[in-house]
């Protein structure tokens, strides 16, 4: 399902409570989607997801994160050192899409079989920080929303988005 306008979110989704109020000028829809994400599109049709950034993630990104509109909440300026499985847990109970350099939550995902509201594993070394910034800003308006549930990965070779755990004996 693509972005709805406010007016089919009214009548058709039936969003409890739909919050007509927080409609902005410049802004084509802002509310929960049906997963409790909380998404907004601006005239330019990027959509502005809550993120979580692990210390991993190079300062650059979560700068440009902010600067491009995202609602960012960094760990190594909120929690430096906090466990893997805790951030995890955080960015669900915030319904966050968790971004990081660790591959460790590929094996807390598809192994452990914890939880998660969408993780991007990025696989970016080689690139200059201000390139890593861009690359992941310019997928993320372009792909973003595919990466809400999903474990997805962003190299230097290209872009993977997985929906469903991997099967047995299959790499992350």
């Amino acid at each position: 399902m693509g972005i709805l306008p406010n007016w089919i979110i009214e009548r058709d989704i039936k969003i409890v409570p739909f919050a007509p109020q927080k409609s902005r000028p410049g802004i084509i829809s802002y509310g929960a989607t049906s997963y409790g994400y909380d998404v907004r599109v601006d005239r330019s049709g990027a959509i502005r997801m809550t993120l979580l950034i692990d210390e991993s993630v190079d300062g650059a990104i979560v700068r440009r994160m902010r600067s491009d509109g995202y609602d960012v909440h960094a760990v190594s300026e909120l929690s430096p050192s906090i466990a893997d499985d805790i951030l995890l847990a955080a960015a669900v109970a915030d319904r966050r899409l968790l971004i990081t350099a660790d591959k460790d939550f590929g094996f807390l995902v598809h192994h452990s079989m914890k939880a998660h509201c969408g993780i991007v594993l990025l696989r970016l070394a080689g690139l200059k920080s201000n390139d890593r910034a861009e690359l992941v800003s310019k997928i993320l308006v372009e792909r973003g929303t595919e990466m809400l549930d999903a474990f997805t990965v962003i190299s230097v070779r290209g872009l993977r988005i997985r929906t469903e755990p991997p099967q047995p004996n299959e790499s992350v």
